[in-house]
Order: C-alpha cells, then structure tokens, then sequence
C-alpha cells in the first residue's frame, strides 16, 4: 500500500472509532500503523464509554456529584472531539498514536 494511502487510511480508521477498527481488521492486518490506529480508536471508544458512565453515576450524589458529573458530561465531548482531530492528523503524518491514557490500554488489546 502506498505511504499516502496508508496514512489516509489510518487516520480514517481513528475518526471511525468502533467502525474504524472493523475497517482496520478488514484491510491488511499487515499494516502496522493501521493496525496501531484501529486498536487505538478501540480504546479510545471504551474509555469514552467508562467516562459516560462514571458521570452518569456521579449524576445521582447530591450536589458535589452533579457538578463534577455535570462537568465530565460538558467537558468530556468537547476534549474527544480536540482528540479526534489531533489524532487523525498524527495518523495522517504517519505518526505512530499516543494518546495519554488510552495508549496503555491500547497496547494490551490483541486483535
């Protein structure tokens, strides 16, 4: 595959998440930083989930619980979507990903 097409591809399987990394395991599973990518938008989608719902949960404390549920629900999106955009242009670089916190788990997911 061409470099280009390569890093194209990648940075599409990050802005995809959960179906980028079906379309990272349908491409060449050959392709390291596709395959790095993929595993990377997977996590990144399980950590969104585990943040949606811890602050969903910390929604039904009275009072310290609504304002700091209140401000991961508020803050939260607007970080991924910085994320996003950050991620899919290091991909489109050809950069190897490193998301902080994500990355760690990222590198146990074996697909």
């Amino acid at each position: 595959m061409a470099k280009n097409k390569k890093n194209m591809t990648a940075a599409v399987v990050w802005m995809l998440s959960i179906f980028g990394t079906l379309v990272a395991l349908m491409s060449d599973k050959k392709d390291n930083l596709v395959m790095e990518w993929g595993k990377e938008a997977l996590a990144f989608f399980l950590v969104s989930i585990a943040v949606t719902l811890l602050s969903t949960v910390l929604l039904l404390i009275p009072v310290l619980g609504w304002i700091v549920g209140g401000l991961m629900l508020i803050l939260y999106p607007i970080m991924a979507a910085i994320l996003y955009v950050w991620g899919a242009w290091k991909a489109y670089n050809g950069e190897k990903p490193n998301i902080p916190i994500v990355h760690k788990l990222a590198m146990e997911i074996k697909l």
